[in-house]
């Protein structure tokens, strides 16, 4: 909590901050959650390059009737 910048406390009552044991349902034990993150992170790159792609043949390929400025 410290790292984040937070209080250990919240008075709103919204949040609930617990420590992740290895009994909890959604564990994952360190190595396979790097993975998880790290395939996670590979999807979104792909997703970016895509979209940056798609734009590129976009702008050298403009619809009809669109003028230059």
């Amino acid at each position: 909590m410290d790292m984040l910048g937070l209080s250990a406390t919240d008075n709103t009552g919204r949040y609930r901050w617990e420590q992740v044991t290895p009994h909890d349902t959604d564990y994952l034990p360190p190595p396979k959650r790097l993975v998880q993150v790290v395939a996670e992170r590979m999807r979104w790159k792909h997703a970016l390059d895509e979209a940056r792609r798609r734009a590129q043949e976009h702008d050298a390929n403009p619809p009809a009737g669109r003028r230059a400025a």
